[in-house]
């Protein structure tokens, strides 16, 4: 065999740096359950709010039984843009200080005050479709009210749980 001088050769070992930061490879190891548990949450209650979207398609169904109530006879369609108007006023106006106050109630309590004002909202509608469209636009935007507790808080809480080279991610 050429080259081979018969000598035992020292292994040759390449110190690794230590890192403040994780590799990748490691950091994705680490991925804690409770943060999972928390963007799962978190985009289970966001997509349950997406309903404010669909304000067009109960544009349709809202109207028209508004206006064969007897109380608003006059109701058109176009007058729809009053709600999602008044309920982004609402939530723009309210937004900082509801926002202050989610912080200091804490997540949990945060998002369940939050949900409570929407599934409210949608429960006092109920009641407010049978007399005057007014009461029906208030009832509805009582949805900015409670998005203003809970969509930072989900967004907030999540983030937490995961280390700062994954805040962009979640």
């Amino acid at each position: 065999i050429s080259g081979h001088s018969g000598k035992k050769k020292d292994p040759v070992y390449t110190a690794v740096p230590a890192q403040d930061n994780p590799s990748p490879v490691e950091d994705r190891k680490k991925i804690p359950v409770g943060g999972v548990c928390t963007i799962i949450g978190g985009f289970l209650v966001c997509i349950s709010f997406g309903s404010d979207f669909s304000y067009p398609n109960i544009n349709t169904y809202l109207t028209s039984y508004m206006r064969q109530n007897g109380h608003n006879d006059g109701l058109a369609y176009v007058d729809f843009v009053f709600l999602t108007t008044t309920k982004m006023v609402i939530q723009g106006a309210a937004m900082p200080w509801l926002g202050r106050l989610a912080r200091k109630m804490g997540p949990r309590i945060a998002v369940a005050t939050g949900s409570a004002i929407y599934s409210g909202g949608y429960l006092l509608t109920c009641l407010t479709v049978k007399h005057h469209y007014a009461l029906a636009i208030l009832s509805l935007s009582l949805h900015g009210l409670a998005f203003c507790f809970v969509y930072a808080t989900t967004i907030r809480t999540a983030q937490v749980w995961f280390s700062p080279t994954r805040k962009g991610l979640v």
